[in-house]
């Protein structure tokens, strides 16, 4: 019994180590969360190495459409579940489930104890895993917000010249909408000159045609008095010649 019980102890203690050294060095930087399957299976990056769950790695991949490690900020070539330390976790979780799921025999009382043990001693190990993992927290956040900032100064000096840019815009836009409107009233002034132009010229012309036809006429008149005034003339010269008295 005595044996049964050692051997039970040594157990105890193999499943304490194992669960202190997988709480130290399998948890999500991120969410630190325990890497465990179905939602937090542990994705290692490629070429940084580094580790994060595959819930905290969607969200900032996917829906921050960061395609970079959240740690170092290296870009991301490849991922892939980590199958090796999934397997180990998994295996850990299930020793879990079924250290809780024994009966409430003597031996099983012993065991819980030893557990509770066990569980206040990887405590004081777990808060200081928790402590370092909230430094690298910090310190990815804080590249986050530097880099944010960075981001937000770009676009603040962007909109600040966008805006200037518009009202300038706006300004030649308003310049050349009054030039326009000038040249809108000018065209109209010159096509109405334009026009009482043509109904001049168109006036003349004819009056042209009518003087053309006149002259035309007077002309004729003057060639047809001419040939009469030169029949007066021969006739008078006839008379002359016959009767010197006429």
């Amino acid at each position: 019994m005595a044996d049964s019980t050692s051997l039970c102890e040594t157990d105890i203690n193999t499943l304490a180590s194992s669960l202190a050294a997988e709480i130290e060095s399998n948890t999500c930087p991120i969410c630190f969360e325990l890497m465990a399957s179905p939602h937090h299976s542990p994705v290692i990056l490629s070429p940084c190495g580094h580790t994060f769950c595959a819930k905290c790695l969607a969200l900032q991949t996917t829906f921050n459409h960061q395609k970079t490690c959240p740690y170092c900020r290296q870009k991301i070539s490849s991922q892939a579940f980590n199958l090796s330390l999934k397997k180990l976790i998994d295996n850990f979780v299930a020793l879990q489930k079924k250290a809780l799921l024994e009966t409430d025999s003597r031996a099983d009382i012993k065991q819980k104890k030893c557990i509770a043990y066990m569980t206040a001693g990887v405590t004081t190990q777990y808060v200081h895993e928790k402590l370092l993992q909230a430094k690298i927290r910090i310190a990815v956040l804080q590249k986050e917000l530097h880099e944010t900032a960075e981001i937000q100064n770009r676009v603040d000096t962007d909109l600040r010249s966008a805006r200037q840019k518009r009202i300038e815009l706006e300004r030649q836009e308003q310049y050349v909408k009054d030039k326009l409107h000038e040249v809108k009233l000018e065209h109209k002034m010159i096509a109405s000159k334009l026009q009482k132009n043509e109904a001049k010229q168109f006036s003349l012309q004819k009056l042209q045609e009518e003087t053309q036809n006149k002259t035309a006429l007077v002309k004729a008149s003057i060639t047809t008095l001419e040939k009469e005034c030169e029949k007066f003339r021969l006739l008078i010269s006839e008379r002359n010649e016959q009767d010197p008295a006429f």
